[in-house]
């Protein structure tokens, strides 16, 4: 099932990326002291959950940009942000707005669900 799913996401046309790969040592300014809201996807490399919502999180770069900015990072080899947040599971996005962080969603969620928390969380 899940690897149907994957490549029926795939399958949709996924643009080009619209997002960057932060990394602890530039965290800070990547984010924190961003002049837009920041949506961060945390993943490790070969997390089935975090193939199926990256597609996803590629469309929603290109629809809402340059409103917010898109970045992810890898936990594995980030470890002082996956402490500093408590990143325990993958995939986990983060919404952050004025350098705080202002919700978290754990797990695969669709297209409308995404867009329904990037409102909710970052709406200017």
């Amino acid at each position: 099932m899940l690897k149907k799913t994957v490549a029926m996401l795939l399958m949709v046309g996924v643009s080009q990326a619209n997002f960057s790969e932060v990394t602890d040592s530039n965290f800070e300014k990547e984010v924190l002291q961003s002049d837009r809201p920041v949506v961060l996807k945390a993943y490790v490399p070969g997390c089935s959950a975090c193939l199926v919502i990256s597609p996803i999180f590629n469309i929603l770069s290109n629809e809402y940009d340059p409103r917010y900015k898109f970045v992810e990072i890898n936990v594995r080899s980030n470890a002082g942000v996956r402490s500093r947040y408590n990143l325990k599971m993958v995939p986990v996005v983060l919404f952050f707005k004025d350098g705080k962080e202002v919700g978290r969603k754990g797990g695969v969620m669709t297209k409308s669900v995404f867009a329904r928390l990037i409102e909710q969380y970052l709406r200017y």
